[in-house]
């Protein structure tokens, strides 16, 4: 498997309490060996984070109360350090993940 692209939300910012939040389908994430690329698109309004695999830190399961994600905790410079992408397909996302080398901690 070379890559895994995956619709759902995503809250992005400084924390639970302090970001910015937008439901599914209007985020992206596709992962290969080398990069996680998390892309929001509403309406005209887009946005791009690149998160390179050597400036990843963690990535763990996150269960909210009706829905489960994962928190990529990362390095990037200009991009906010709360990153937690949600999927409907919470269980696929981990296992191609791993697939591709990333190491998905429980929550």
């Amino acid at each position: 498997m070379d890559s895994h692209t995956e619709k759902g939300g995503i809250s992005y910012g400084y924390g639970l309490l302090r970001s910015i939040n937008f439901s599914w389908p209007f985020a992206t994430l596709t992962a290969d060996a080398e990069k996680l690329v998390v892309r929001i698109s509403v309406g005209i309004w887009r946005r791009t984070f690149v998160l390179e695999r050597a400036s990843i830190l963690a990535i763990r399961e996150k269960r909210g109360f009706l829905s489960k994600g994962i928190i990529i905790e990362h390095e990037v410079e200009g991009v906010l350090p709360h990153v937690l992408f949600w999927s409907l397909r919470h269980q696929v996302l981990r296992e191609r993940l791993e697939e591709l080398g990333y190491r998905v901690s429980g929550g």
